[in-house]
């Protein structure tokens, strides 16, 4: 395919359910080239077949893309990405000269 060869801009957008989709950094691993999210979650990047696009930020797993003939034929590839929850497995609170109504 033609579109193996060619570097296109990719435009496409970040979803989630839960979690603000805004400066999600997006990182073609290939090319080493990358950019952010806007508010709305849409980015564009430069993008070729068999590229790898690695979606992160702090607030998400991490999620990683590669990319195939049908992402580069689309007009807007979209990407959900999952919460990323940290959970502490105990967490002690003890009251040091707490003051006030408690």
């Amino acid at each position: 395919s033609s579109a193996q060869k060619l570097s296109m801009e990719l435009k496409g957008k970040v979803e989630s359910n839960t979690t603000d989709v805004s400066d999600v950094h997006v990182i073609n691993t290939r090319k080493n080239q990358a950019t952010i999210t806007n508010q709305y979650g849409y980015f564009r990047i430069k993008a070729s077949v068999n590229d790898t696009l690695w979606f992160s930020a702090i607030q998400f797993d991490k999620s990683f893309l590669v990319v195939d003939d049908k992402i580069i034929e689309s007009e807007l590839v979209t990407v959900a990405l999952e919460e990323s929850l940290t959970e502490l497995d105990e967490v002690v609170v003890t009251p040091y000269n707490l003051s006030g109504n408690l």
